[in-house]
């Protein structure tokens, strides 16, 4: 894992709606990725390469996340019936990512975790990386664990935590307080595909039991 990485203040501080996994994505802690998907596949690599942008004005990100929920009126959708869901990784993984933030990953959680309407999500593909426990939280967080059948894993994500290990964390993670949804994206269509994600579906039931999930094509 390798890279040039730049600590700045952004002043790029726009809360943006979203209508997917999150009622609104959160501006970015850390722009770019060390992960290891391939440059077709992943958008950060194909445009950012390594470089990897650190922000460092923490408060002022969080604020913007505030300041665009005062607008908000939240209704029982499809993100959650209570909260309003946050995106807080949009351009990074960062449960890989979180050594290099300006402040520990349980003090931002904290942040929306003591709000009384925001509640945080975010997408990783090392699950196992995540050792935070968050028992003591008032509400859980949530985290996506992203899966693909390993077929296709193998040739988008090549460096990547093997898709069945990934599965064997989800329960660890429920244990530690978390709410974990499964994030099958993007949906791959190639020749045996159907029977690859059946096959991917049946292993994440046997292993992790019923889970709340989101399909991206």
């Amino acid at each position: 894992m390798s890279g040039a990485i730049k600590h700045q203040v952004t002043k790029t501080l726009v809360t943006k709606d979203n209508n997917n996994s999150a009622n609104c994505i959160a501006p970015n802690l850390i722009y770019g990725c060390f992960g290891g998907c391939v440059d077709t596949y992943c958008y950060m690599s194909r445009y950012n390469g390594k470089r990897v942008f650190v922000n460092e004005n923490v408060d002022d990100i969080f604020n913007s996340v505030v300041k665009w929920e005062e607008g908000f009126t939240k209704v029982p959708d499809q993100q959650d019936p209570v909260y309003t869901m946050v995106d807080i990784a949009c351009n990074t993984d960062l449960v890989l990512m979180q050594k290099h933030l300006p402040e520990p990953l349980i003090d931002y959680l904290k942040k929306y975790d003591n709000h009384p309407r925001l509640n945080s999500t975010m997408a990783t593909k090392y699950p196992s990386l995540l050792k935070l426990d968050v028992n003591h939280f008032n509400k859980k967080p949530r985290v996506r664990v992203s899966l693909m059948p390993q077929a296709y894993a193998d040739i988008l994500e090549p460096k990547m935590q093997k898709a069945i290990d990934r599965i064997h964390e989800i329960n660890r993670l429920k244990d530690l307080g978390w709410e974990v949804h499964i994030n099958y994206s993007p949906l791959v269509f190639y020749k045996k595909w159907k029977d690859h994600y059946g096959q991917l579906f049946q292993n994440v039931k046997e292993i992790a039991g019923e889970n709340k999930c989101e399909v991206i094509a």
